[in-house]
């Protein structure tokens, strides 16, 4: 299996990527994909979070991913919540 780069995803590899999320502070979200998170009542917050700076990856290597597949799923969002951030997301991303 060949890992790309985190700038190189593309929505339906953002998609599937694991969320790192889920063993003490959000039990719901254990073994679901960006996708299925994306796709639940708060979803859109926890994608925000996972763009953001305040997300820190512990000793997760593909955090970068994350970051970027969780960006990636922002801007394909439709739902206006997701948008209204974008600004302050792309400048998280950039970091």
């Amino acid at each position: 299996m060949v890992i790309k780069p985190a700038g190189d995803l593309s929505l339906e590899e953002a998609k599937f990527i694991l969320c790192p999320l889920g063993s003490k502070s959000h039990p719901e979200l254990k073994g679901m994909s960006l996708g299925q998170v994306a796709q639940t009542e708060d979803g859109c917050k926890m994608l925000e979070y996972m763009a953001s700076n305040q997300y820190q990856p512990n000793g997760n290597q593909d955090g970068q991913r994350v970051k970027s597949a969780a960006k990636l799923l922002l801007e394909a969002c439709n739902l206006p919540d997701c948008l209204r951030n974008r600004n302050r997301l792309d400048g998280a991303a950039r970091t």
